[in-house]
């Protein structure tokens, strides 16, 4: 029973080391585990033969609000202008026949950028937190719940109670039918096949299970070089630096010599118009952009005039061993992995890089991997 119990209210047993002999008898049960940053165990008092079990925990629940950032409407952009404009720049670059990496790069990273802010329309997402079952006609007798509750306590009339509690209950219902409804919309399998909407779904699904989490603690206080690293700052320097720690440092020298080798030589590596045009079509747009602030919507609506630009701009640094300063960045974020949470190396870091990049990646990942495979 007591271990139903705790199954029943998704109850976690954070206590992982004995307390009593070879046995875990003495515990710490709790709903929220990310808010645990550490249990130890503590020598037992006089009067006890069960270690004394030590929890460092947040007990204030943090309330997690998004700033307001600016959200573009992608499907009302004047894509035709856009690429008639970006297409007069691409033509000019080609045309000067500049071999500087990061001069193409960056021209055409602004352009691109300039064209987003002046043909796609934005607005500005509120940080307040939203119910996305609560539908305006919900709205709107929540709104008529709470004006007939203010009138009633402010005339204390009978006759405006019984009103009140009527409609508390209408609302009351209103909002568990919209709940469930919006719940069956999601998981109805049909939204699910293959339409143009599925990648939309599969996100408000997965969307709204991480919202059904209690609380997004981050990174607790970290342990640096003997003090406890509680700012923000703080603690972005110390996974900055444990994440440093952990990548090879490669040797500048020369590359050593293995003697003839019985393979042939990989050919040089062409990049074609065609190709880059392909993978530019298949990308995801509900990927997020690094932080050049390229996305893949623009890429791939533009992929006509970015194709030619990229095919040049990829063979030149190819050419050259020059790679642009914004594809050698990464928005890097922690995530705790297992342990004690003030334990730095106990986190793993995510990265979000160019999306052109990746696709310089993709396309020499493949040709080597089609050279070593066929060379066996």
């Amino acid at each position: 029973n007591f271990i139903e119990s705790i199954r029943d209210h998704d109850l976690e047993q954070m206590v992982t080391m004995e307390t009593r002999g070879d046995n875990i008898l003495d515990l710490i049960l709790t709903n929220i585990p990310e808010k645990v940053n550490r249990v130890a165990t503590l020598p037992p008092l006089s009067t006890s033969d069960h270690d004394v079990v030590f929890v460092e925990m947040n007990i204030t629940l943090k309330t997690n609000r998004k700033a307001p950032r600016k959200i573009y409407k992608y499907h009302k952009a004047n894509w035709a202008e856009m690429k008639a404009e970006l297409n007069s720049t691409v033509t000019n670059l080609l045309q000067e026949g500049s071999e500087d990496v990061e001069y193409l790069w960056n021209t055409f990273k602004e352009k691109i950028i300039s064209l987003r802010d002046k043909y796609v329309p934005s607005k500005m997402a509120k940080g307040k937190h939203h119910i996305p079952w609560i539908t305006p006609s919900v709205r709107r007798q929540m709104r008529r719940r709470d004006k007939y509750y203010k009138l009633w306590r402010k005339t204390d009339k009978h006759k405006l109670e019984v009103k009140y509690k009527h409609l508390r209950s209408e609302t009351q219902k209103s909002v568990r039918h919209a709940y469930w409804q919006y719940i069956d919309d999601l998981i109805d399998p049909s939204n699910y096949l293959e339409t143009e909407h599925r990648s939309r779904n599969f996100k408000k699904f997965w969307s709204f299970v991480k919202a059904l989490k209690r609380d997004q603690s981050g990174v607790s206080p970290l342990k640096y070089e003997g003090n406890l690293e509680t700012t923000p700052v703080g603690k972005a320097n110390t996974l900055n630096h444990q994440f440093k720690s952990v990548f090879v440092e490669e040797g500048t020298g020369p590359i050593p010599n293995k003697g003839p080798s019985p393979h042939p030589v990989i050919n040089d590596i062409t990049i074609t118009e065609n190709g880059v045009a392909k993978l530019l079509s298949k990308l995801n747009v509900n990927k997020a952009s690094g932080p050049d602030e390229v996305n893949a919507r623009m890429l791939k609506e533009l992929k006509d005039v970015v194709a030619p630009f990229l095919t040049h701009l990829f063979q030149i640094s190819l050419d050259t061993g020059v790679v642009p300063k914004d594809w050698r960045g990464a928005d890097v974020s922690p995530i705790y992995k297992k342990g004690e949470r003030y334990i730095p190396a106990n986190y793993r870091p995510v990265s979000l890089t160019s999306i052109t990049c990746k696709l310089m990646e993709h396309i020499l990942v493949s040709q080597i991997m089609s050279h070593a495979e066929q060379n066996n």
